[in-house]
């Protein structure tokens, strides 16, 4: 008997206004890859004879993006500066902050993680300066 092919998302509803089907519904296409996507989809195949299911995990990777953009701004000697770098990506964003190109480490900065200091997975860096050109610098 000729099998009917349906498929299911685990954790929530499909994206159905982005979702086609090909080779009789054996294919399942997502148009439009959103983060949201990220999520376990089954397929499951039906006759009178009976059924098999398989489960796929679909991972959904982003390039890292600003949640909000920085601003430059001018501080005077003995002054406390606090920027943030608010960013999201997947796999986490490594976050890098150099004063004139030098990177900065050790007591000169103190950091913050996610929600405590900067919200939305984002860093802030806290420290005392002098008139300094602050750059950063974001990757993988």
């Amino acid at each position: 008997p000729t099998p009917t092919v349906h498929w299911h998302r685990l954790d929530g509803d499909l994206p159905r206004d982005r979702v086609s089907y090909d080779n009789f519904n054996k294919t399942l296409k997502i148009h439009d890859v959103i983060e949201d996507d990220d999520g376990e989809y089954r397929c499951v195949v039906r006759n009178g004879q009976g059924q098999v299911q398989h489960t796929y995990h679909v991972s959904v990777e982003a390039a890292p993006y600003w949640v909000k953009k920085p601003e430059d701004g001018v501080y005077g000697p003995g002054e406390n500066v606090r920027l943030d770098c608010d960013v999201e990506a997947k796999p986490e964003a490594r976050i890098h902050w150099r004063v004139n190109g030098v990177l900065l480490s050790g007591e000169s900065v103190l950091w913050g993680w996610g929600g405590r200091w900067g919200g939305g997975g984002g860093r802030t860096a806290l420290w005392g300066t002098r008139r300094v050109r602050l750059l950063h610098s974001v990757g993988l």
